[in-house]
């Protein structure tokens, strides 16, 4: 998936019909991987106030380093709030 397909799919999700209606289960979520190094991007939505924002999810390997000084890959979460989709479409 390319980023402009990405941002297509992101603008047609029915993202304000969609919040809050999660019954045990996360919000509404889309997500891409990329193929050649395993990092995942998401984002869901979640209701603040009146209305919703944006939270932007970056999964990626980070080292983390050992006592000893040895590193180790693990998975690393980011976590972004965008309070409109300007916000995050401009996260490429």
């Amino acid at each position: 998936m390319t980023y402009e397909q990405f941002v297509r799919e992101f603008r047609s999700f029915p993202w304000a019909t969609q919040v809050g209606k999660a019954s045990g289960g996360s919000e509404p979520t889309i997500s891409v991987r990329n193929q050649s190094d395993g990092t995942d991007y998401w984002v869901s939505a979640a209701k603040h106030k009146s209305g919703y924002v944006y939270l932007v999810g970056i999964v990626h390997l980070k080292e983390k380093r050992s006592f000893l000084g040895f590193g180790t890959p693990i998975r690393w979460v980011e976590i972004f709030v965008a309070e409109d989709a300007k916000t995050v479409e401009d996260t490429q």
